[in-house]
């Protein structure tokens, strides 16, 4: 199974903006996210990168997942009913097997949008477990769909590092700003 170059570029890229939900899940003393999510991010971006399904970076990255989304379903136990749960954990496979199958039969366009749609799916979750500010999600929801959107839109191969580099460093002015807002707001 082979994606297009630029389905490669953009998961690898977008993994990044992940970023944003660590200094939330310090806020509230969770390590085991921050630790989680971080890895999450590094084993993202190379296997997006060096995209080999049975590789290290392959199975680096799906057992992060995997193992990040059995740590929120515990600790959303304590804080949702089992309703919102099992609308959960459902939406999060259907999208992530919808990405899987749109890569087998190469509807590479659909891989793309579902694949990015699981990994929202799963920071909307993280967001309600983080507890983070509420008026926020829009920005954050519309900066997400709108810079993967034009990421996907001006991409080159041969320029993958400075959009990796943009990509942290955006991401890094993101987090600041929406915490000197907060700052702000509170004070």
């Amino acid at each position: 199974m082979d994606l297009p170059i630029k389905n490669k570029l953009v998961l690898g890229i977008s993994s990044c903006w992940i970023i944003i939900l660590i200094p939330n899940a310090i806020k509230i003393n969770d390590y085991i996210s921050a630790l989680l999510l971080l890895n999450i991010n590094i084993s993202s971006v190379l296997f997006w990168y060096y995209y080999n399904y049975n590789s290290f970076h392959y199975y680096n990255d799906k057992i992060s997942v995997i193992i990040y989304g059995v740590y929120l379903f515990y600790k959303s136990i304590y804080l949702y009913n089992y309703l919102f749960l099992i609308i959960q954990i459902k939406l999060v496979l259907l999208l992530y097997l919808l990405s899987y199958y749109f890569t087998i039969k190469k509807y590479y366009e659909l891989q793309l949008i579902s694949h990015l749609l699981f990994r929202y799916t799963f920071f909307i979750w993280s967001f309600h477990i983080f507890n983070c500010n509420y008026n926020q999600l829009l920005i954050i929801s519309i900066n997400y769909f709108t810079y993967n959107y034009y990421l996907y839109k001006i991409i080159d191969y041969n320029k993958y590092f400075i959009y990796l580099l943009y990509t942290l460093i955006f991401n890094y002015s993101f987090i600041i700003s929406l915490n000197l807002n907060n700052y702000f707001i509170n004070n």
